[in-house]
């Protein structure tokens, strides 16, 4: 099983997701600012993978690859149990210029 998507689409594309504070650019799976006393805290998958252009272009050094990068739960497909899991997630911080 991997993720849809649409998991990472921000509220403007698909409106119902500005309750779950996804309303940054495409490829942002979750604002945790809120839990962190308002520090702008950001979680995406590594690399900004299935990001917003943009994203990936702005910081150096980024390759975002779906063979390595990609969430994925492997589900025995009669019991529906977890067997193998590969959650793969980047923590980011949001930078200004202070003058």
């Amino acid at each position: 099983f991997t993720p849809s998507q649409n998991m990472i689409k921000n509220s403007t594309e698909i409106p119902s997701h500005s309750r779950y504070r996804l309303n940054g650019p495409k490829g942002i799976l979750a604002n945790i600012s809120i839990l962190q006393q308002g520090c702008p805290i950001f979680v995406s998958f590594p690399h900004f993978l299935y990001g917003d252009e943009k994203l990936q272009t702005d910081v150096i050094g980024l390759n975002p690859n779906e063979d390595i990068h990609q969430m994925r739960i492997d589900v025995e497909p009669i019991l529906g149990q977890t067997m193998e899991e590969h959650a793969r997630t980047q923590v980011n911080s949001r930078f200004f210029t202070v003058k």
